[in-house]
């Protein structure tokens, strides 16, 4: 299952971080930028599979 990790700015704007091959790894990059000093919106989402 690959995974995107998407991020929420303080103005609502919406960022795809990256594409993981893993929901492990996604979440470990997430907990990762959950450290830093701002507090943005971090999840973690399912890519579509595409035919």
């Amino acid at each position: 299952m690959n995974c995107q990790l998407w991020r929420q700015d303080d103005n609502d704007q919406r960022f795809l971080v990256d594409r993981y091959s893993t929901r492990e790894e996604a979440e470990t990059r997430m907990a990762e930028l959950m450290q830093g000093h701002h507090k943005q919106t971090y999840w973690i989402s399912r890519e579509a599979d595409t035919p």
